[in-house]
């Protein structure tokens, strides 16, 4: 039986970072609310969420959305037809 790799992409790495800015949180504190109290704990978060991480834990994932309130289901959930609609229709509201 073979053993499944979980794959960070760059698209999550983004994602968690914008979920820490709707959650109004720092890194600092998301990183000591993760129990990384070291000087190096901010640094782990700012390189987890540029994607310079390549292979996180999924504990550390899953870690991170409950700090900022997310759900995994979503995080995990891949988009469909009905969510590149919402986009589009949300990106044409936009009045320049």
């Amino acid at each position: 039986m073979s053993k499944k790799s979980f794959i960070f992409t760059k698209e999550m790495a983004e994602k968690l970072k914008a979920l820490r800015r709707k959650a109004n949180l720092k890194q600092r504190e998301v990183a000591d609310l993760s129990g990384l109290k070291s000087k190096y704990g901010q640094s782990f978060i700012a390189r987890l969420e540029n994607g310079l991480i390549r292979n996180p834990s999924l504990r550390t994932v899953l870690d991170y959305l409950r700090i900022c309130g997310a759900s995994w289901v979503e995080f995990f959930r891949k988009p469909d037809a009905l969510d590149f609609k919402q986009r589009h229709e949300n990106w044409t509201a936009v009045k320049i």
